[in-house]
């Protein structure tokens, strides 16, 4: 075993040449170690906002659905609704 940057404990993967470049991959990106009860992930807080003002921009609409997908209705007579999809 041996110890990360953070103090927390990593173990070996068997090969010298491998854990050098862990060990260096470590120091500009810190370490992978999930503490209790953190979040991990990805969000983006004002997707709906940046939605909306896309579909805004090409003349459209984004309708959020109960399911978590937008619908985007084209605001252009005669154009049908474009598209669902999920953020």
């Amino acid at each position: 075993m041996t110890m990360t940057k953070s103090g927390q404990e990593s173990s070996s993967s068997g090969s010298k040449g491998l854990d050098k470049v862990e060990e260096a991959a470590e120091k500009v990106l810190g370490d992978s170690q999930v503490g209790k009860g953190e979040r991990v992930g990805y969000v983006e807080d004002d997707s709906e906002a940046r939605t909306a003002a896309t579909a805004a921009a090409h003349g459209d609409e984004a309708i959020l659905q109960e399911d978590g997908t937008h619908l985007i209705i084209s605001k252009t007579e005669g154009d049908p609704p474009v598209d669902t999809w999920r953020h």
